[in-house]
């Protein structure tokens, strides 16, 4: 494991290094081995250097140890849900249950969290839905979907197919009306900040082009900055067309 982190801290040279650690609830659980990694990372780091860690997990155990070492070290937290229990019904509800438990968690211990959200043939008809139950009911601002591409039975115990590119393309579109309609500048979605930075207006491009470490702990200001300026221009806008 010290090769492992030696060589990647190493060969970027100057570069700052980020350490992802994706579909991992055993990793994630256990402390000695976090510990372990970050001596490890300190060791091998130079002064120059900013060497980050994000975690992905799925319903893990969260304590007051785990959530004070990842606070300590400013670990980024993403949680692996699928959704609302009634997309999947009766065989999702454990498995919903022990996801819900972990997000509890964040929150009780305050630490700042993402959503890492898989679309499959189920969840892909239900935009409206999924988008709504991440953002006002879990409480993310950060929200990544991705498809997902592999038939069969997922770690949620339902089974489900891939997501054809066409159901892919509606559910992406269908978000994308709801995020603006409501959350734009407020809520971060792959693949639909940068297409608002550069279709409406491109001074957003700055704030909507840097990565998520970059502004984690400044969001609400930056949100309120955006909401600010997006209200100066739309009254802008209008008392042009009035004039006009």
């Amino acid at each position: 494991m010290e090769t492992f982190f030696k060589e990647n801290i190493e060969g970027r040279g100057c570069e700052d290094v980020l350490f992802s650690w994706v579909n991992c609830d055993c990793v994630a659980a256990n402390i000695l081995f976090l510990r372990r990694m970050l001596a490890i990372q300190k060791k091998y780091q130079p002064a120059c250097k900013i060497i980050r860690n994000d975690i992905y997990i799925n319903h893990l155990i969260i304590d007051n140890e785990w959530a004070d070492l990842v606070n300590a070290h400013d670990f980024l937290v993403w949680i692996s849900i699928e959704g609302p229990k009634k997309i999947y019904g009766k065989a999702y509800g454990k498995n919903y249950q022990r996801t819900m438990l972990a997000i509890d968690a964040l929150r009780h211990y305050q630490l700042l969290f993402n959503a890492r959200v898989r679309i499959n043939s189920i969840n892909a008809g239900y935009a409206q839905e999924m988008y709504s139950f991440l953002t006002r009911y879990v409480g993310v601002h950060h929200i990544q979907f991705i498809p997902f591409l592999g038939p069969g039975e997922t770690d949620i115990g339902v089974k489900v197919s891939s997501v054809t590119p066409t159901e892919w393309g509606i559910f992406i579109l269908d978000v994308f009306e709801e995020w603006l309609g409501n959350e734009a500048g407020f809520v971060q979605v792959n693949l639909l900040d940068a297409a608002k930075a550069q279709f409406s207006n491109p001074c957003l491009d700055l704030f909507f082009a840097d990565p998520v470490w970059e502004n984690r702990h400044e969001r609400a200001e930056g949100y309120d900055r955006l909401r600010q300026r997006d209200e100066f221009l739309s009254r802008g806008q209008c008392e042009k067309t009035l004039v006009s």
